[in-house]
Order: C-alpha cells, then structure tokens, then sequence
C-alpha cells in the first residue's frame, strides 16, 4: 500500500484526480502562474552574482568561439504534468506519507479505494461545455433544480436537494451521462496489520460498514466484533477439508439481533474465533468453568475453546447464530428448582428441603424443552416426563443442565464428597461479619441450607457478592467441587472439538 501511494501513476489519489473534468486551459494557466512566480528568484541578488561569476570563468576558459552565455533558470512545468506533483499531507504539521504510520497510512488508502469505489453517476462539479450539452437532453429541467452556477463558470451540485429530485436527476444522469464501469468487489486481506485495535474498529464500523461490495479476510476480533451479523463467512478447517458456513440467512427477531450484536461487540467477536464454545449465563460460571477444566485436564485455551457468558438465560439466539456458523457448543444452564403450590399456579423457586412438595419442576428443564422445540430441532412430544430423563434427553442436544443454581449445585457435590471445608474457609476470609455469622453460615452449610447460605454470601452484612465468592473459589477450588453435569458438559465439547 505504501509503494502505491508512493507511486505517481499508481496512487489512488491521482486516479481521483482524474475522474474528475479538469480543463487542460485551466492547468495551462496555472503552469504560466507558477512559472512566473518562480521565475522571480532570479532577481535575488546573490544568484545575479553568482550567474555573472560562472559567465565570467566560463567564458575566460573557451573565449568567445561559441555561444557561451550561461543563465539560470527554473523548472519548465508541463501544464499535464501538474497534477502529477500533487502529495497527500497528514496531521496539523502535513507529515508525509513516508513519515506517517505504516498502520494510518493503510487506512488512508483504503479510504482512497472506497471513495473511487462510490457511485458517481450524479457529478458534484460540471464543466459548463457539458452542462450546456446536458441541457439539450429530455428531462434537463431538473438540472436547474440541482445545480448553481460558481463564480469560474462551473456547475456544482447545491447543498439542499429533496430526494424526489435526487431521484429524478440521478435517473437523468445515468441516461444521459453514466460511465460505462462495471461492478467492482474490493477484497482486503486482513487490514489489522500495524493497526491499533480501536483503528481496527474504526477501520469497519465508520469506514467501510455500509459498503456492500467489499470482501474482508481477518483475523481480528476487534473487527468481527462491529461487523454485521448477517455479513460473516466463516472458514474451518476439518478432517475433510475447509468447510464454508455463512449467516447471511440468519432469522433472528428484532430483540435477539439487538442482544447478540452488543454482546459480540462487547466481547469483541470471540464467540467466532473459538474451535468450541460454552454457553454459559452467568459471571460464576465465566470464572469457574474455565478453572473446572484445567482440573480435569482439559484446559479450555489447549483445544481452542471459548467460554462465553451471556448474562442471561436467553441462549435461543446464540445456539441459532452457531449453528449457522457450524462452530460445536454446548450450553452450561442453572436447574432452577422450584415447586407450585396447585397445578398451574405460580413457580416457586427454592432448595432441596423443598422437594417435600407434590408439584415440582425445573425451570431450566423447561427452557431448554422450549428452546429446542421452538427450533424445530424436537417435537414436544418426544421429551421424557421423568427429570433424570429429561437429563439425558438434553444432553444429546448439547444441554448440560444442573438442578438448582450453580452455587447451589457446588455446596451440594462439595458436602457429598466431603469438601466443604474450602467453601467455609473461603466464606470466613471474605465475610466482613463477625464469629457468630461466619458461624451460622457453616452450621446452614453442613445442614444442606444453601438458600440460606447465598443469602449470607450476598448479605450486606457480608458484603461479598457472588461474583466475588466464584472469582476466589476458582482459585481455591478441587475437582470435588464440580458438579458432574458440568464435568460432562467439558467432556463433551472437548470430544466434539476432536472430531473435526
């Protein structure tokens, strides 16, 4: 990019220069200005002397055989060439191209690529000759209502135009002046290089988003993660050979669009560079999953698998968005335990004292039945009545389901395989309470309360919250913390990853 902009004949800028109608009288003009104007150092009074110096040994040296008069004079500039000389200057200080960034200086010739590249069957300037031969066309009365007439007797494009009549003169101008330029597709290979990674937004959201003819290879989160949801080709390579998958048919509601779109923005598009994904809905699970895996020795980052917190229960859009992409994934989703008072009365969610009720469910059962179905992936009918069923069921549609909520699901393995003392021990360094509350959250513990537990961990009289009891037990944690629901769900994406 840099040698082309380097390169008088093969810059951008010049290829401008010359869609434009300048008149070959009007250079001439300013060449006889120049000319003038330079011509006026010959007068400085040091270069008379040194112009009468060099006749003087000259002609001392040949005598007066031949015409030997020496003179100075200035560059002869050739009125064609003019245009020619012209350079693109950068900054307050006008720093050169050669002097500017490798990164600024390639986002300055792609920003010269995309304006050659722009519609210009309606000219903003008209030399008069062509106005005048414009005028004699059927329909030329708009040309009156689009165009004023400039002190040098040239025709430019008014500032204020309705749209009917843009309509109007564009439709005149492709009629009775369109060039004959084919369609062109710009192809850019991974402009991220030597670019800052807000450059590399800038580059697609403010420079190139609305384009529709540009074809972009990157590597760059930064990139992908303003780019359009419909616009993403996205290569894999597998056992097979390279498989192309696009979501340029993807059929999302106004508010999943919406949700998914800030959520690649925030997460700067890493959902598309992961060989795996875990769904996961929350900030307990971002900081534990990734910290589950290094445990059973799957490390997440060896198998290029991304973790992906959505901060909700709404994983509809993100499974239609992988799958469109063919990236493997499984969902990682709170049970949800809750019981009804009568059928059909409100969900009342709870723990595991509960379960005493008659009219019991799990909310995430629920969701993931409802998510699959509306999917078209199963037909209601097919899903098993009995819980651990449903389990299993959903597990072959990559649904990992825990029962209660992950905090919940943790206290629970942890009493079962005798590993609470972490979690208490964890409890009392963060606890801003006293003896008797870090003793009433152990006695809840070992009595299997942990409603009341993550009431106290959330307390202000505690003052930890659960994002920050996960971020410090992901530190502290073993193996027989997991939950198996999760264990299986890592197992899974890693197989999965495998087979490709």
């Amino acid at each position: 990019m840099l040698t082309e902009m380097r390169n008088s004949r093969r810059s951008p800028i010049n290829k401008l220069i010359k869609e434009y109608d300048i008149k070959k009288e009007e250079l001439e003009h300013i060449a006889q200005s120049l000319k003038a104007t330079s011509d006026e150092v010959l007068n400085i009074e040091e270069l008379l002397h040194l112009t009468k110096s060099i006749n003087s040994k000259f002609s001392n040296i040949i005598g007066g055989q031949v015409d030997s008069k020496v003179s100075l004079d200035t560059i002869d500039l050739d009125p064609t060439r003019i245009l020619n000389s012209l350079k693109i200057m950068i900054g307050h200080s006008q720093r050169s191209t050669s002097d500017t960034s490798l990164g600024l200086t390639n986002i300055l010739y792609i920003s010269l690529i995309l304006l050659s590249l722009e519609d210009k069957t309606v000219p903003f300037i008209i030399q008069k000759d062509s106005y005048m031969k414009l005028l004699t066309e059927q329909g030329s009365e708009i040309l009156y209502q689009c165009y004023k007439e400039n002190e040098n007797g040239k025709y430019l494009l008014k500032d204020q135009i309705s749209d009917s009549d843009y309509s109007n003169l564009y439709t005149f101008m492709e009629d009775n002046a369109a060039s004959n330029k084919g369609f062109t597709i710009l192809a850019i290979e991974e402009p991220e290089s030597h670019l800052h990674p807000a450059l590399q937004r800038v580059i697609y959201k403010d420079v190139m988003k609305n384009d529709t003819s540009i074809l972009m290879t990157t590597h760059s989160p930064y990139i992908t993660s303003v780019a359009p949801l419909e616009s993403i080709v996205h290569l894999r390579s597998s056992n097979q050979g390279t498989t192309v998958k696009t979501t340029a048919s993807l059929n999302l509601n106004d508010r999943d669009r919406k949700d998914l779109a800030r959520y690649i923005d925030v997460k700067k598009g890493e959902i598309y560079f992961g060989k795996g994904v875990i769904l996961v809905e929350g900030v307990a699970e971002e900081y534990l999953v990734p910290r589950f895996a290094e445990l059973l020795n799957q490390p997440l980052d060896d198998k290029g698998l991304i973790c992906c917190n959505i901060n909700s229960t709404n994983f509809k859009p993100y499974v239609q968005y992988l799958n469109a992409l063919g990236i493997p994934y499984v969902v990682i989703t709170d049970g949800d335990y809750y019981h009804r008072h009568s059928v059909g009365s409100e969900k009342m969610f709870g723990d595991t004292l509960e379960k005493k009720h008659s009219y019991i469910g799990y909310d995430g059962l629920d969701r993931a039945e409802k998510l699959l179905v509306e999917l078209e992936e199963i037909n209601e009918d097919a899903v098993p009545l009995e819980f651990e069923s449903q389990d299993e069921f959903f597990k072959q549609y990559s649904f990992f389901i825990g029962d209660y909520t992950l905090e919940t699901d943790i206290m629970d393995i942890s009493k079962d395989n005798n590993s609470l003392e972490v979690i208490i021990q964890l409890f009392e360094e963060l606890t801003v309470g006293g003896d008797e509350h870090k003793r009433n959250f152990k006695d809840a513990l070992h009595e299997g309360d942990y409603s009341a537990c993550l009431r106290k961990i959330e307390s202000a009289h505690s003052k930890i919250g659960k994002g920050r009891f996960s971020q410090v037990l992901s530190m502290e944690c073993t193996k027989n913390n997991i939950p198996d629901y999760i264990k299986n769900a890592i197992e899974t994406i890693y197989a999965k990853v495998d087979e490709i």
